[in-house]
């Protein structure tokens, strides 16, 4: 039973109660009034608002509108919270930009209503935090060319759509290596929302540094249907703490995996947080993402008028993945083989989907010495490593 997915009656039930949740009105006002933050104004400096030959965007950022679009809770203590910030540090940065936030715009309906709104109100540059966001500006951005869109972890492009992303595969493969050294039980949990393919490739990212040291445990995986909610997240860390995982990998930001691993007894790490101060004694390490590595870019090509669309991925190379404290848990033998493997993925000298890589079904998916490229690797996966053996993505 090596990788296979828990309790079919609790995804069942957790589908349903998603579908329920998408079932109440979603008219226009509703929409608006209830996800459209306060547009702020960044406070004004001594800074030169010189134009930028053919922008009409100061140096200082002056003239330019960013809207910034949320899949969830602003203050959700993770994945978007961790966007919010990286806008802060813009606005640091480049002081005269005007910044919209509107958060709860859930992909379809209310992120089209969200973008059209930015789009019509002239924000010239507009961000979508959401891996599931690619095709609702895809709906609209046709109609809105002299608005520029960037959203996360896809990889379609067009004249005013870029993707961003980060190669959060290098951090969960160290994440993966503390589990499988840790985990007494030999068997590491894994938490996720959706099976999308940024998600599975962090899952196979994980499964490849548990293997790497510890190739007889076993990883037990669960996706509970949302991006966030403590009820959801709390059950499926009781499934897999029964199925005996005592670590758990969580891509999830809420309390609920935290709270149920300090009453159990249990390791775990999430996704984009630091818990070291309010779980103590279950956190195992993380990581944060700075996403500004991304946005200052972005905003220094809109002043010279030099934006395009890209694919721009960033890792801990680039800053744009910075590691959490780490916990009492952690030994000073795991932090040093942690260390090595990471300065092999700075110098590019070890990369984690490097060949040969077989999926579990037998199929050869990187070949010998062969590495995923750009547009592989952000498009990855929508199959799962041999390790998982078992295991199988929902449908």
């Amino acid at each position: 039973m090596t990788g296979r997915r828990l309790l079919t009656p609790l995804a069942l039930t957790l589908a349903i109660a998603l579908i329920a949740g998408a079932c109440g009105s979603d008219d226009v006002a509703e929409t608006t009034a209830a996800t459209q933050a306060a547009t702020t104004a960044a406070p004004t400096t001594a800074a030169t608002t010189t134009e930028a030959p053919g922008s009409g965007i100061g140096a200082d950022g002056s003239g330019l509108k960013v809207g910034v679009i949320f899949d969830g809770p602003l203050l959700d203590g993770g994945w978007n919270e961790s966007h919010s910030a990286a806008i802060d540090r813009v606005q640091e940065a480049y002081p005269g930009i005007e910044v919209t936030r509107i958060e709860g715009a859930n992909p379809g309906q209310r992120a089209q209503l969200a973008l059209e709104e930015l789009a019509s109100q002239g924000h010239q540059l507009i961000l979508a935090t959401g891996s599931s966001h690619t095709e609702d500006i895809l709906t609209i951005n046709e109609d809105y060319p002299d608005s520029k869109f960037a959203t996360v972890g896809g990889t379609l492009l067009a004249d005013n759509l870029a993707q961003y992303f980060t190669a959060i595969e290098q951090i969960r493969y160290l994440h993966g290596m503390m589990a499988g050294l840790l985990t007494e039980t030999g068997v590491v949990g894994f938490v996720s929302g959706f099976p999308v393919p940024i998600e599975v490739r962090t899952l196979n990212a994980v499964a490849l540094g548990v293997e790497a040291v510890n190739p007889d445990a076993r990883m037990e995986v669960l996706w509970v249907n949302s991006w966030y909610d403590p009820d959801l997240e709390r059950e499926a860390a009781r499934t897999l703490f029964e199925a005996g995982a005592d670590v758990i990998v969580s891509d999830m930001s809420s309390p609920g995996i935290p709270s149920f691993a300090d009453r159990e007894g249990l390791l775990f790490t999430s996704y984009d947080q630091d818990l070291s101060e309010v779980n103590p004694d279950s956190w195992m390490g993380g990581f944060r993402i700075r996403w500004d590595a991304y946005y200052k870019k972005a905003v220094e090509d809109m002043i010279a008028g030099a934006w395009g669309p890209e694919l721009y991925y960033g890792g801990i190379a680039e800053g744009m993945l910075v590691e959490a404290t780490y916990g009492p848990a952690v030994t000073s033998e795991i932090l040093d083989a942690i260390e090595e493997k990471k300065e092999q993925l700075v110098s590019g000298s070890f990369e984690v989907f490097r060949g040969p890589i077989t999926d579990n079904e037998g199929v050869e998916r990187v070949g010998d010495g062969e590495s995923l490229g750009l547009v592989e690797v952000q498009g990855c996966c929508d199959w799962l490593v041999s390790f998982l053996e078992g295991a199988s993505l929902p449908t």
